[in-house]
């Protein structure tokens, strides 16, 4: 037999006898507590007993039944202060008990402070973020007006120094420099315009005019996907029906009726605008897949009285019915 397994065997045994005469003694201390507590109910029924019907929470109005609700209040807390406090003893497990539970208690509360805690921490944070963004847009909306008033009080400055004659070349100058930059913003737009109508709205606008897909249904679909499948409608036709020439043609015309279209709309709009005689209608002399295109993507409306006359859609006004 080996003696170290022996002696290990042993002293489980002896810590197993500890741990039971420790439960045993707590046993004890809970039943003798126990019997306390039922002894101190018994007394304070005789209490209850010996009063009558009178309770001690309230004062009797005879001054007999008064005089004994002293007396009865005064033996209970004479008896209650010379009596020990009921404690556990220290051999039992219930202050380790106790503490448990406190414990327990404690890492509750704390785990659920926590939580609200943190919530309040992401809802400080959010606000936070929220203040700075606003922070930052207040401050450069700060230099910007700061830049603007500054820019005014030098222009207002050196205006109040000029001559009527200065005063009407700086004007001229300077309408002369918007009307440069003008020119250049509208010569961008109109060489992105030429490249849109020969990179992708020619072949389509010629595909649908010889009964291939509608264009303009959804203008913003209007992919690389969407050009190569016109593209190829265009080449089928032209490879079963030997017409190259022909369709050449046709991406030509279309693209010179979809320039000269848009620059009449433009200008009838501008005239109208200008001295107010012309209402900015153009008559068409035919319908076309150009027409039909700038009416779908929402450019150009026909006349409500003539569907021969279309005219620019007017974005600061209203939607003819």
């Amino acid at each position: 037999m080996d003696p170290d397994r022996n002696i290990d065997g042993g002293s489980d045994r002896a810590v197993e006898s500890t741990y039971d005469e420790s439960i045993k003694q707590t046993l004890v201390a809970w039943n003798k507590l126990l019997a306390q507590q039922r002894a101190l109910l018994k007394q304070e029924e005789k209490l209850r007993e010996s009063v009558g019907t009178t309770p001690l929470a309230e004062p009797a109005a005879e001054p007999a039944a008064r005089l004994r609700q002293l007396h009865i209040i005064k033996a209970a807390y004479e008896g209650i202060g010379a009596s020990e406090p009921h404690l556990a003893s220290p051999e039992t497990h219930v202050p380790e008990l106790l503490a448990l539970r406190t414990t327990q208690r404690v890492a509750d509360e704390t785990r659920q402070s926590i939580a609200v805690v943190e919530k309040e921490l992401r809802d400080a944070q959010r606000r936070l973020g929220d203040e700075q963004t606003s922070l930052r847009d207040a401050h450069r909306i700060t230099i910007g007006l700061e830049g603007r008033l500054h820019t005014l009080r030098k222009e207002e400055l050196e205006w109040s120094r000029m001559t009527e004659e200065q005063s009407a070349a700086e004007s001229i100058k300077t309408l002369r420099s918007r009307r440069k930059a003008s020119n250049r913003e509208v010569k961008k737009l109109v060489q992105a315009f030429n490249w849109f109508i020969e990179a992708h709205l020619a072949e389509m606008l010629a595909t649908e005019g010889r009964g291939g897909p509608v264009v303009g249904n959804a203008v913003g679909g209007i992919n690389q996907e969407s050009h190569h499948h016109d593209k190829a409608f265009i080449s089928g036709l032209d490879d079963d029906r030997d017409e190259s020439e022909g369709a050449t043609e046709l991406l030509d015309a279309v693209k010179t009726e979809m320039r000269t279209l848009t620059e009449q709309l433009l200008n009838a709009s501008v005239s109208d605008e200008g001295d107010g005689d012309g209402d900015g209608y153009v008559t068409l002399q035919r319908d076309s897949a150009a027409v039909r295109f700038l009416v779908r993507a929402k450019i150009a409306q026909f006349s409500p009285r003539d569907a021969r006359r279309l005219r620019l859609i007017d974005f600061g006004r209203a939607l003819h019915e």
